[in-house]
C-alpha cells in the first residue's frame, strides 16, 4: 500500500526503510523509518531538510510547480505528434512486457474478441496522409513513421 505524503510525494514500506518518490518527477530514494516518521509528523530540522534536498525530497512544492510549468509550455507550443505508430495487427506471439502495443491490447478481453488486422486501404490512407500532408502542414523538420519493428523517418528535400 502506498502512503501519500505532502507535496506530491508517495512512500512505500520496503523492509526496514521507506521507498519515497515524487508522483510526477519520480526521483526515488530510500529513507530510514526514523526520518520517514519525522516527515509524516512535520518534525524536520534544518540539517535533515538539507540532506533530504540532496536526496531529492523538497519540503516545498517546487518539483510540481516546475513540471506543471513545463507541461503548460509544452501544451502551448504543441504542433502535433512527430511519430505515427501504425499498428497493423493485434497478432503477436511475443507479448514482451515493455511493449506498449501488448499493454494496450491486453486491456481488451482478447479471449472473446477476434484479433484485428488492419486492411490495406486503411493503412495506405494513414501512410499517405502522414507522408504527403502532415509534415508540410505542421512544418516538421523531423518525423518518424513506425510500424512493426521498422522506423522510417525522412522529409523530402
Amino acid at each position: 500500500m502506498f502512503i501519500p505524503l505532502k507535496n506530491h510525494y508517495w512512500a512505500k514500506k520496503c523492509g526496514d526503510n521507506y521507498f519515497i518518490f515524487h508522483a510526477i518527477n519520480g526521483e526515488p530514494f530510500l529513507l530510514t523509518n526514523d526520518i520517514f516518521e519525522k516527515i509524516r509528523n512535520d518534525e524536520l530540522r534544518d540539517e535533515i531538510k538539507k540532506d533530504l534536498n540532496d536526496a531529492g525530497y523538497y519540503t516545498d512544492d517546487r518539483l510540481y510547480d516546475l513540471n506543471h510549468q513545463k507541461t503548460l509550455d509544452y501544451i502551448e507550443h504543441y504542433d502535433g505528434p512527430i511519430v505515427l505508430d501504425l499498428v497493423l495487427s493485434e497478432n503477436c506471439n511475443l507479448s514482451c512486457h515493455m511493449c506498449l502495443h501488448a499493454q494496450t491490447t491486453s486491456q481488451n478481453n482478447l479471449r472473446t474478441q477476434h484479433k484485428k488486422l488492419m486492411d490495406f486501404e486503411t493503412a495506405k490512407l494513414w501512410i499517405d496522409y502522414y507522408v504527403d500532408d502532415y509534415p508540410a502542414r505542421k512544418k516538421l523538420k523531423k518525423y518518424i513513421f513506425h510500424y512493426g519493428n521498422k522506423n522510417i523517418g525522412t522529409l523530402p528535400e
